[in-house]
């Protein structure tokens, strides 16, 4: 495990919330924390990864915003948010906004083993990839009509 956390007395709830509600329901499936990162003087941001042999979910507080990325350990860079995973299995055409790790722990373990499945994450990506240009075009659209924005 890499840490870049030199006080866990200092440390942020939420890699205490990571650790005790979403880690021992993927301690089955290999899971362990590869990665925490707090920078306390960047608003409080972490970041933590939990790592299996086959997946990557990365935790992420970015200001007062809490997001879950799933993918592949061999592609780090190519990450899907839970939410935009959870829209393309189910068909919808919109993403729910999950910014609290208190919606998005029930939400990933009630679609885990739809979620965390190589094949949707490799060979589907390039359609996850589509859909998630296409959901946010349609949401920058929405903003504006809302607005008055012209484009």
């Amino acid at each position: 495990m890499v840490s870049a956390m030199d006080d866990l007395a200092n440390s942020p709830d939420l890699f205490f919330d990571v650790k005790a509600d979403l880690l021992p329901f993927l301690v089955d499936r290999g899971f362990a924390i590869s990665l925490e990162l707090y920078e306390p003087d960047v608003f409080g941001n972490c970041v933590i990864k939990l790592q299996s042999n086959d997946f990557l979910i990365v935790v992420t507080r970015d200001r007062t915003q809490v997001l879950m990325d799933i993918g592949l350990p061999s592609k780090p860079d190519s990450l899907f948010a839970l939410g935009v995973l959870i829209a393309f299995t189910e068909g919808s055409q919109d993403v729910q906004p999950l910014l609290t790790l208190e919606d998005e722990i029930p939400l990933l373990l009630r679609y885990a083993d739809r979620l965390l499945n190589k094949s949707l994450l490799t060979d589907r990506a390039g359609e996850i990839v589509k859909f998630r240009r296409e959901w946010s075009d349609r949401r920058w659209e929405r903003l504006r009509k809302d607005t008055g924005e012209q484009p």
